[in-house]
């Protein structure tokens, strides 16, 4: 980082100086001129984005350092203000926006390569990325660290083969990365909804956050300033080879998948995609870890409290109270015996029925109410001596007292034996209500391990025939690139033979001519007369040793006139 920027922690727009975040204007290419917001019409999906609608709420210098301090962004990053007319999709100086939910999903300066050749892949920017698609590629990243001790990075091919970019329909101009296929999420517990991000984000000058100095190459890929939209083809599901399958795998049958396992500031540290944590991160992060127990358990105890009184309070069949100011008087009320219920013809059921009562809470409640809990039979048990003196009358009463004590005992044994003879009953047919509903969340229970095996292995016989095909296809294209190389050199011997036969028959042309010129020519005649002359002179010599008598010298071998000729 370039420490003679140290001391640039936060200016507006007014204050940058110009050509701070970009090249000059003479080396500005077209796809990285910055689109100033009003200063042109809107054309093409540009018109939609819903990032034209938010304004930043990050007014002051305060949020500045705390973006610097809570994320650690390096003090020689540049983070500017937006000025009051200014949306994130279009800066009026070439800027980049990034959103303080990025962060929050584990984004850090400088970049990773992979986040650079990912945005440079889709044709997209920084801020274009949801929060939860960020949170997907970190997690992805940390993964594949934690699985292989830290000698694997994650790929793009195999980033791109588990998920596939898609524009989220409610926010057009943001992009989210989805699942390809069922059972292949790497990462999840992810938040089902963002709310209130979009308004929430700074600009980041100069480009000394894209990378680090040792990375600037003439390979290096630069961050993009303006908003885009991918091409068909980037959409596409790449072709992984064994071993990036192999490497999906591994992660897919990881124990542990949740986001916030793998976005820590300890872990992006221990694997070098981001600083190391400050005490005030770490004491942020432990603040939050206790608050969000807090809240958990919270959220257990009301949901306990509710069920309880779902289960337990009675309701009250009765006329509305009018609010009180005296919280004594409301007391007094809710005290009262509940009037007598209306005598109906007794119906023998199966389940006897509790009482329900309509419980009227006034509009206005005072703040000095006691949160007394609604008196319940196993709560209160001289609620039932109450309930049953409202029911039972002086004249039922009356009646049983002409009645024998011996009889009132017989009578009262037998109804309470009819009684627990029927709550016996009762209770052996919840017995086996119970276990059969056991046996069905058992057998639940089974469905689901042997549905959730399935998957895998449907997941695992998927990636293994994209594996195969792959292969294949790489086979194929092998095979028929050797058999044009093959035709080629059957093409290159038959010329070599036409070639070979048309030089023999020149060769034998060539040999009958120089026959024909030798014939033609004094050499061939002087080595003629030679052999003659020596085959004569040989006869000669045979003839006189067989004819010694003759004068074999009178012979010439040539004629007088040819003699005279030759001379």
């Amino acid at each position: 980082m370039a420490s003679e920027r140290g001391s640039w922690s936060s200016v507006r727009s007014e204050d940058l100086p110009e050509g701070l975040s970009d090249r000059d204007e003479g080396t500005r290419s077209l796809e990285e001129t910055p689109s100033i917001s009003g200063s042109s019409e809107d054309v093409g999906p540009e018109a939609s984005w819903i990032a034209r609608s938010y304004l930043s709420k990050v007014m002051d210098v305060d949020e500045i350092d705390r973006y610097r301090r809570r994320y650690q962004i390096p003090e020689d990053v540049v983070l500017r203000i937006p000025e009051s007319d200014e949306v994130a999709c279009s800066s009026r100086y070439g800027d980049v926006a990034f959103y303080e939910a990025n962060f929050n999903a584990g984004v850090r300066f400088p970049l990773q390569p992979l986040m650079r050749e990912l945005l440079d892949h889709l044709n997209l920017s920084p801020g274009q990325l949801a929060p939860n698609a960020w949170r997907t590629v970190v997690g992805c990243m940390v993964m594949w660290k934690v699985l292989s001790d830290g000698k694997d990075d994650l790929t793009l091919d195999e980033l791109l083969f588990c998920y596939k970019p898609s524009q989220i329909a409610a926010s057009p101009g943001f992009w989210s990365l989805n699942m390809r296929q069922k059972g292949l999420k790497l990462v999840v517990g992810t938040p089902s909804s963002n709310r209130e991000w979009k308004d929430r984000f700074v600009f980041v000058c100069g480009d000394n956050w894209e990378g680090l100095l040792c990375e600037r190459d003439d390979d290096f890929i630069r961050v993009r300033r303006k908003w885009g939209v991918p091409s068909s083809s980037a959409l596409r599901r790449p072709t992984l080879s064994s071993d990036g399958h192999n490497r999906v795998l591994r992660a897919l049958h990881h124990k542990q998948h949740h986001y916030k396992h793998f976005i820590r500031p300890e872990l992006l540290a221990l694997y070098s995609f981001g600083p190391e944590p400050s005490e005030d991160v770490l004491s942020l992060q432990e603040i939050n870890r206790k608050r969000m127990a807090t809240a958990k358990l919270n959220r257990e105890k009301l949901k306990m409290m509710m069920m309880s009184q779902q289960d337990e309070a009675p309701l009250v069949i009765g006329k509305k109270r009018k609010a009180d100011s005296s919280s004594k008087k409301a007391t007094d009320e809710r005290s009262l015996p509940p009037p007598p219920p209306v005598q109906k013809p007794s119906v023998p059921e199966p389940v006897p029925t509790s009482s329900v009562e309509v419980v009227e809470i006034s509009a206005e409640p005072s703040s000095s109410r006691s949160l007394e809990k609604v008196p319940t039979l196993p709560r209160d048990a001289s609620l039932a001596c109450r309930r049953a003196k409202s029911v039972v009358t002086k004249d039922d009463v009356g009646e049983y007292d002409k009645v024998n004590t011996d009889v009132v005992k017989v009578a009262g044994i037998h109804s309470l034996m009819k009684g627990l003879t029927k709550l016996t009953v009762i209770a052996n047919r919840c017995t086996q209500w119970e276990d059969a509903l056991l046996k069905q969340k058992i057998q639940m229970s089974e469905a689901a391990q042997a549905n959730q095996r399935l998957t895998t292995l449907v997941n695992e016989l998927t990636l293994d025939r994209d594996r195969v095909v792959g292969e294949l296809s790489i086979l194929k294209a092998d095979l028929a690139r050797r058999d044009e190389e093959l035709k080629k050199a059957l093409d290159v011997a038959k010329k070599a033979d036409e070639q070979i036969k048309g030089l023999a028959l020149q060769l034998e042309g060539a040999r009958a001519s120089a026959v024909e010129e030798f014939k033609a020519s004094e050499a061939y005649d002087d080595v003629n007369t030679k052999y003659f002359l020596s085959g004569f002179n040989l006869l000669k010599k045979q003839v006189k040793e067989k004819f010694p008598q003759l004068d074999f010298d009178v012979f010439q071998p040539f004629d007088d006139d040819e003699v005279d000729d030759a001379c």
